[in-house]
This record gives structure tokens, sequence and C-alpha cells, in this order.
């Protein structure tokens, strides 16, 4: 046998070993994002609670869960139904700290209340119309 089996089972673990350091790495940054954007979910479902006490129809989802777009780039896609029928949609994009939403753009960590009574109104002026 003149090629050495053992060299190209050392290559195979070296390119395992390569792939899985950066699945790792992208599984860690997705879940950063997920803890920096979880005040943000965390309101959408209170938000969701109140409304049904209003009109138990009314339903706030996950449309696409959250998803890398890029180096530092999440987004993620929520919908708005009432009577099983879409109502409207939101769409993050999540970049570093910071969330844009439509045209707004908001600090997550310092603009907490802000994104919420943006959420609220748009979803509620948005279900009302």
């Amino acid at each position: 046998m003149a090629a050495d089996t053992r060299k190209f089972a050392d290559q195979l673990r070296d390119r395992l070993n390569a792939r899985s350091r950066v699945v790792k790495k992208d599984a860690d940054k997705l879940s950063e994002m997920k803890n920096r954007i979880a005040p943000v979910t965390n309101f959408l479902s209170h938000l969701e609670a109140s409304l049904k006490e209003v009109d138990p129809t009314i339903r706030i989802r996950v449309a696409q869960p959250l998803t890398a777009m890029g180096e530092q780039k999440f987004s993620v896609r929520y919908e708005i139904d009432r009577n099983k029928m879409p109502e409207m949609r939101l769409e993050f994009l999540i970049q570093g700290s910071k969330i844009h939403i439509d045209d707004r753009v908001f600090v997550v960590e310092h603009q907490q209340n802000e994104i919420e009574e943006y959420l609220g109104t748009q979803i509620v002026n948005f279900i009302a119309a």
C-alpha cells in the first residue's frame, strides 16, 4: 500500500473538528441574539395574553424563527392573526445591540420601554383599523 491511510484519517478528523468549531460558534451567536431579544419576545407573549382578554382569536406567533443573515445580522418575523386570518407582520432585524423594526432603530438594552410602546401601539392600531 503506497498511501498512508492514517494521513487521510487525520485529514478527516481535522476537517470535522474545524466544521464543529464553526457550527458551535454560529450556535453561540444565535444563542446570544436570542438572549438579547428575550425581553422583546417576553413582551409580545404578555401582550398576546392581554389582547386575548379582549378578543380570544388574537394570536401573536413566530412566523420565521431567529435566523442568521451574516456575521452579526439576524432576523425574526412575527405574525399577528385575528380570527385565524393574518392581520400584520412584524419583521425585526437585529444587528449588534440594535433592533430595526419598520423604519425605527432601537438599542435593545437601553430602549426596552420605547420598543414596547412602539410595538403595542402598532399592533393595536393595526388590529383596530
